[in-house]
């Protein structure tokens, strides 16, 4: 005849295996989440001290105590407790360390570049020429003719009237030689040369 912590099956007795119980119906029943049960044969599964946000529950654990939880390496995180894994840092975001519960977002003015993801070198500046205006971005977005974006802009920024761009250093200069009789006349940061003069 079974008993508690067995189940009858084809009219014979057999035990439950680990990871299950039996109570008084006689069916071996899977121990729900956060329980466990490393014996077979047993009418009750034991309860699993919780693995915090920021580690994972390692394959096949059988230990009910944290020792079983397992850090996320650098370039990972978890919100969640008793996680299978943790998740990789999307591109624009990476980790200072292990254990940690989010990933840190690059700021603006900087994006996420390549694979590495597990420090803050993850983020580099918006090269000249280019700029990012939000956090955790994967990529910067180019200047556009007659504005100016230095090093890890976070804006276009527009010349001054009687300014012009200059495209190989990312800066507004003066328009040369203003006036009635001047050469050229700037509008939008772009210089205009005026018929009969050439740069």
């Amino acid at each position: 005849m079974a008993t508690a912590g067995s189940a009858t099956s084809n009219a014979e007795c057999k035990s439950c295996l680990t990871n299950q119980f039996s109570n008084a119906s006689l069916v071996c029943t899977a121990c729900r989440d956060g329980k466990y049960q490393t014996a077979a044969g047993q009418p009750y599964c034991d309860s699993k001290q919780p693995c915090a946000p920021g580690t994972f529950e390692a394959a096949n654990a059988t230990d009910s105590s944290s020792a079983r939880c397992r850090k996320c390496p650098r370039g990972r995180s978890n919100t969640q407790s008793n996680a299978a894994e943790c998740t990789e840092c999307p591109v624009g975001r990476h980790t200072n360390g292990t254990n940690r519960v989010t990933c840190v977002p690059c700021a603006p003015g900087h994006s996420g570049s390549g694979k590495l993801r597990d420090s803050a070198q993850h983020c580099q500046r918006c090269p000249p020429g280019h700029f990012q205006p939000a956090q955790a971005q994967g990529g910067c977005l180019k200047c556009r003719d007659g504005f100016v974006c230095p090093w890890n802009s976070t804006f276009e920024q527009s010349c001054r009237d009687n300014e012009f761009v200059v495209k190989e250093e990312q800066v507004c200069r003066p328009c040369p030689r203003v006036g009635p009789d001047g050469e050229a006349e700037c509008k939008g940061g772009q210089m205009l040369l005026k018929d009969g003069f050439f740069n």
